[in-house]
């Protein structure tokens, strides 16, 4: 136990002290310890797989139509942008007549088939491409649905009970792993009327998003 009789050099250091800190104070020097440097964020723990098996996960889990790629393109007058499928004829002199034809109306068109080097080149973001996931048999590995307006809500309950009765298999917004289905999207669009009307449109090709080095 402190005693101020038995130490009192004690409590004249401690007024030393005040009175110190008082002095530095009315200068404007800062006398406490600066805090301690916060921790370095740990090291990323480096991917273990390939460049090339980094490619095909990127390819297994969006998986669509191999045959035939959708290339993102801007103009640069008008600063529309859409995508179209890759040609290997495009803009090449004396084979491509656009503008005066359009790529679908050409007889010359030559499709691109769906590679892995189309899909580094995506990834390091030399280009950016998309995926028709709506395969020839009318099936697809994997389905995105966007859900908006005030009935979102209901517009997913009415989306979610139907992919559980026709049996696509796990939740809708998880990749089916290796499953293949046949999606309500496509089959049974009178499933989704009551709360979802299905509009006629041109198939749209869905984008992937990437990171380069993910």
């Amino acid at each position: 136990m402190y005693c101020a009789e038995q130490h009192p050099e004690v409590d004249v250091l401690r007024e030393e002290n005040t009175r110190l800190i008082s002095l530095l104070e009315s200068h404007g020097i800062e006398w406490r310890l600066p805090p301690p440097p916060a921790a370095p964020p740990p090291e990323p723990e480096p991917s273990r797989l390939t460049t090339g098996q980094k490619v095909a996960l990127f390819r297994r889990l969006f998986r669509g139509r191999s045959d035939v790629y959708p290339v993102r393109w801007e103009s640069k007058t008008t600063g529309k942008t859409g995508y179209s499928p890759a040609c290997a004829n495009e803009w090449l002199a004396g084979v491509c007549d656009k503008p005066r034809i359009k790529c679908g109306d050409c007889s010359k068109r030559l499709l691109i088939p769906l590679s892995d080097s189309v899909i580094y080149n995506h990834l390091a973001g030399e280009h950016t491409v998309g995926v028709y996931p709506l395969l020839e048999d009318d099936t697809r590995h994997f389905l995105a649905v966007h859900f908006d307006e005030a009935e979102w809500r209901d517009d997913a309950r009415a989306f979610i009970q139907s992919c559980e009765e026709l049996g696509v298999p796990g939740p809708p917004w998880r990749f089916p792993g290796q499953a293949r289905a046949r999606t309500p999207g496509c089959s049974s669009p009178a499933r989704f009327r009551p709360a979802m009307p299905v509009a006629s449109a041109p198939p749209t090709p869905a984008i992937p998003a990437s990171v380069p080095g993910n």
